[in-house]
């Protein structure tokens, strides 16, 4: 992942702009039938109900005499059902002039009342049949001779299933709309040309519809057909895949939507059910398939995706407030979207997923796009304004997008990973992203107004929150860079919640943080509010204003009882701006490591926290200040302290005015030397040992020689039993 945002993002602002401006002012006008743009390998053939129910499927300028010739490519798919097509007939409903079967093995052909068979019919081998006034082979081989009176009759050529296969759902049934039990490649149809020789006159393929509808075409008069029925367009499709081109940069949004319906209405057991879309900008402004949105992947399995290399150049536009439509909506399982811009997506009738919504969670995967300035109003407290309940989100950058509820970027999807979630809004909580799990995500400069600047709800993994802020503007609002989640292994880096006075936790608020790194950042309130951490590292972090009334905290609560226990912490170099102002606060710290902290006249822990197992060393103006420091301290190592200490206040508490760490350069640089006063001197009750786990601060094993170390981090030394110093 690319994370030059700015540039990025300035990039991709450029390439938008100049692909619309081609767009708007060099864009010819359409004519209603284009020339065939979607190209397909095979196809199927018209249906039929009844002898005289057949729609309007006949090719009205292909006749047939006593002269023509056909020959038909087609692969069996199976013969637990036979076939019968009749792809030519006369005028009437009685004169049906050729028929054509499978029937478990054998090919039978029908001349008027004449019935001929063959053997020679394999499911799976596409196979060529030429049938004609000389006889009708198969594969080359002649199978039966023929009387030409036979072919006497003119009419009309069409293309017709006798049989009912449901292409929907995979089940033969009586009732149904049919269509073959067969792939067919092409029917090409002879006649005689001048010279007495046989010419070929049309050869039928499947090509793009202009509405939606099953259509086939002639290459070689370059006539379309279609069938105008509904039916026929929601039950049998054409085969995929559909390759959507686009013409001097402008893409053809209404030849996208009927491939779209098409590649839809294929049995899940099609192969290739695919949209491709050449690089372009495909404006869906006023081209709608489902109510509120542009693009509607039904079906299941669909793929839409790009045939760049770069999805910054593959531009799905919609029309934004001018028509209040998403970009594009996922109704079943196993879509995949990819290598495509989505942008320009709005929905603001309490809706959510302004430009990729899925209708239920699981349903599809959004990958290796650009999905960028949609919105979304939200309902009942969803939003999602670019993304809203997707499966998987995986190496897209989500950005500029914006929602009136939660999620300005994404909401409610199943795993966001390896994403760039950058500059959204919420104006209600999750600025970036809303109730995900994320999952090595670049989560930066995103903005709520209430909960979770960067991440609300849900999990992040190996992820980078930066800059992100809450409560903007909100009467309440907490969790700059996370509330009301869990982080692992994630690294927060200036995150802050607004400087009014109503926003606590500018790195997190209400949620769990494991081997994490907080550093650079700075706070009006707190750091961290109603927080449990654990094994985590936070540095260079400090108030950002604060006064008597408001102060500000590293870790604990503003309000309430609870106690929140954090355990194997280092909290390092924070500087605290007034007498008010601590570290810990409504806290308890378990085998933690404080040091170097810049205060004004207090201890850095306040008369409401306690400490167990923990070193408080290098604070200025001291470690320790009698009626300000913790509540108590049990099993504590101390550099400095003031004041006489009540009786109780400080349990089995040492003062090692020298205390000694390892690696005084290196990063994590306070584990205890052997010689420390912090060496096998914890405590290790259960609920300790339980809590401590078998690990430090930096990963390593936690107990090392005997009993545990006191502090975050285990001694590392090589120790010789009898050889030990210990500074008192």
């Amino acid at each position: 992942m690319n994370y030059e945002v700015g540039g990025f993002i300035r990039r991709m602002r450029h390439t938008l702009f100049t692909a619309l401006a081609i767009f708007l002012f060099t864009s010819p006008s359409f004519a209603l039938v284009r020339d065939p743009s979607i190209k397909m390998e095979w196809f199927r053939v018209f249906a039929k109900t009844g002898t005289n129910n057949e729609g309007r499927s006949f090719l009205t300028d292909i006749t047939v005499d006593s002269n023509t010739v056909f020959e038909i490519e087609l692969e069996i798919m199976n013969f637990a059902h036979s076939s019968k097509i009749f792809f030519a007939r006369g005028q009437s409903a009685t004169d049906r002039a050729y028929s054509f079967a499978h029937v478990s093995g054998k090919w039978e052909f029908y001349y008027g009342s004449k019935k001929y068979s063959a053997p020679g019919a394999v499911a799976g081998k596409r196979h060529t049949v030429r049938l004609g006034p000389d006889g009708f082979t198969v594969d080359g081989v002649t199978v039966a001779e023929v009387e030409p009176a036979s072919f006497t009759s003119p009419g009309f050529l069409r293309l017709f299933s006798e049989h009912t296969y449901n292409e929907a759902t995979g089940a033969y049934t009586g009732s149904n709309w049919g269509c073959a039990n067969a792939k067919f490649y092409a029917f090409r149809i002879y006649k005689p040309g001048a010279d007495g020789a046989l010419a070929l006159a049309h050869e039928i393929r499947a090509c793009r519809t202009t509405a939606g509808y099953n259509t086939v075409y002639d290459a070689v008069t370059g006539s379309v057909y279609e069938d105008g029925s509904v039916w026929n367009r929601n039950t049998y499709p054409i085969g995929g895949p559909y390759l959507v081109s686009s013409d001097d940069a402008t893409g053809d949004a209404v030849a996208l939507t009927n491939a779209i319906a098409c590649a839809c209405a294929l049995s899940t057991a099609t192969p290739n059910r695919e949209v491709r879309l050449d690089p372009g900008v495909y404006s869906l402004e006023g081209v709608v398939m489902l109510s509120g949105s542009h693009l509607n992947l039904n079906g299941s399995s669909i793929l839409l995706t790009g045939t760049g290399s770069d999805p910054s150049k593959t531009i799905l536009l919609g029309g934004a407030a001018n028509d209040n439509c998403r970009v594009i909506r996922l109704t079943a399982t196993g879509h995949v979207i990819s290598n495509l811009t989505v942008t320009g997506g709005y929905v603001a009738e309490n809706s959510d997923g302004g430009g990729i919504m899925s209708t239920a969670a699981d349903y599809g995967s959004v990958v290796d796009c650009i999905v960028s300035n949609n919105y979304a109003k939200g309902s009942n407290g969803n939003g999602g304004g670019g993304i809203w309940g997707a499966k998987t989100v995986r190496k897209c950058l989500i950005a500029g997008n914006s929602a009136y509820g939660n999620g300005g970027g994404v909401r409610s999807c199943t795993t966001v990973e390896d994403c760039e979630i950058t500059a959204n809004t919420a104006t209600g909580s999750g600025g970036g992203i809303s109730g995900c799990k994320t999952v090595r995500c670049r989560i930066a400069g995103n903005v709520s107004k209430y909960h979770g600047g960067g991440q609300h709800a849900g999990t992040a993994v190996d992820c980078f929150f930066k800059d992100n802020v809450c409560h903007n503007g909100g009467d309440y609002g907490s969790g700059g860079g996370l509330y009301s989640g869990t982080a692992t292994n994630s690294t927060f880096v200036g995150n802050r919640e607004n400087d009014a006075l109503a926003g606590y936790g500018s790195a997190a608020a209400s949620s769990v943080l494991w081997d994490c790194t907080v550093t650079n950042s700075t706070a009006r309130r707190s750091l961290f509010d109603a927080c449990t951490l654990r094994r985590c590292l936070i540095s260079g972090c400090g108030a950002r204003t604060s006064d008597g009334t408001y102060p500000f905290y590293v870790f604990g609560r503003y309000s309430g009882s609870a106690v929140y226990t954090n355990v194997n912490c280092i909290i390092e170099n924070i500087s605290l701006s007034n007498a008010a102002d601590r570290v810990g606060v409504q806290c308890c710290l378990l085998n933690c490591t404080v040091r170097n902290v810049s205060g004004k006249t207090n201890g850095p822990l306040a008369a409401s926290c306690t400490a167990v197992n923990t070193i408080i060393t290098g604070c200025t103006p001291y470690d320790l200040v009698a009626g300000t420091s913790a509540s108590r301290l049990v099993n504590c190592v101390y550099s400095t302290s003031s004041g006489t200490f009540a009786e109780g206040q400080l349990v089995n508490c040492r003062q090692a005015p020298s205390l000694r760490f390892n690696r005084a350069d290196g990063a994590l640089s306070c584990d205890p030397t052997a010689s420390s006063a912090a060496f096998n001197a914890a405590l290790e009750a259960d609920w300790i040992l339980q809590l401590a786990g078998e690990i430090d601060c930096a990963g390593r094993p936690r107990r090392m020689f005997g009993s545990l170390d006191i502090g975050a981090m285990e001694c590392q030394d090589d120790y010789v039993p009898g050889l030990r110093f210990i500074l008192r």
